[in-house]
């Protein structure tokens, strides 16, 4: 289980959300874990972060949102 904070991690960590994004899809298969219980899967770095847009958009939180997301290993 992780969070994707993409301005934490910018502002933070100065890490690109993207590059942290592209290292659990490398690791695994990643689901996000919607805040409204649905789960659904992002197959690229660029998907997580238009869902992650999509999320803040809807929460009116100008980008302090985050994803709850799980990430479990290749099999």
């Amino acid at each position: 289980m992780t969070e994707f904070h993409p301005k934490c991690l910018r502002d933070n960590a100065q890490v690109d959300p993207l590059d942290y994004a592209a290292t659990l899809l490398d690791y695994g298969v990643v689901t996000v874990l919607h805040f409204d219980g649905r789960r659904s899967g992002c197959p690229d770095p660029e998907a997580l972060m238009r869902r992650w847009a999509r999320e803040d958009a809807v929460l009116n939180n100008d980008g302090a949102a985050h994803l709850d997301l799980l990430v479990e290993p290749r099999s």
